[in-house]
C-alpha cells in the first residue's frame, strides 16, 4: 500500500529504517532563545529581554518556514514572540509609575524655584523702594508696582 502521499511506503511503518517512526525534526536554536527571552522578559528582566523575544522568535520563525520541515519549533517561537510582546505590553505601565512620581516632584520643584525668584524680586522692588522714600517699606503693592515701573525705566 502507499501512503496519501503517494511516497510508496507501506502503511503503518515509519519513514526511518526498519519502520522505525521517523525522528521529529530538531527544533529552531532561535526559536528556543525566543522562548527562554520571552520568560525572562516576564520574570526578571522585562525591560532587557523583550526585544530580542520577539526578534528571535520572527527569526526562527522564517528559519523554520524556510527549512521546509527540517527545522521544528515554530510553538516556541510563537510563545516567544507572544511572551515578549506581554512582557512589552506590562512595561509600558509599569514606566509610567516610575515617570509620573519623578515628574511631579520635578514640577514641584520648579514651583518652589520660581516662588524663590518672585520673593527675591519682590525683595529688591522693596529696597527700591524705601531708599526712594527715607527707608519706608511699601504699604501696598501698588506701590511695589510703582517702584518696579522706575526700575525699568532707569
Amino acid at each position: 500500500m502507499t501512503d496519501a502521499r503517494g511516497a510508496g511506503q507501506a502503511s503503518g511503518q515509519g519513514d526511518g529504517p526498519q519502520g522505525a517512526p521517523a525522528a521529529p525534526p530538531r527544533d529552531s536554536g532561535l526559536a528556543t532563545g525566543s522562548l527562554v527571552f520571552g520568560i525572562l522578559s516576564l520574570t526578571c528582566l522585562p525591560l532587557i529581554g523583550v526585544i530580542p523575544a520577539v526578534v528571535l522568535g520572527v527569526l526562527g520563525l522564517r528559519d523554520i518556514d524556510r527549512s521546509r520541515g527540517a527545522l521544528g519549533g515554530r510553538g516556541k517561537a510563537l510563545a516567544g514572540i507572544i511572551l515578549g510582546g506581554l512582557s512589552a505590553i506590562m512595561v509600558v505601565p509599569m514606566m509610567a509609575g516610575f515617570l509620573i512620581p519623578t515628574l511631579m516632584r520635578a514640577r514641584s520643584t520648579a514651583e518652589v524655584v520660581l516662588c524663590q525668584s518672585n520673593v527675591r524680586e519682590l525683595t529688591k522692588l522693596a529696597i527700591l523702594y524705601a531708599d526712594d522714600h527715607g527707608g519706608n517699606l511699601p504699604k501696598t503693592l501698588g506701590d511695589l508696582e510703582e517702584a518696579a515701573g522706575r526700575a525699568s525705566r532707569g
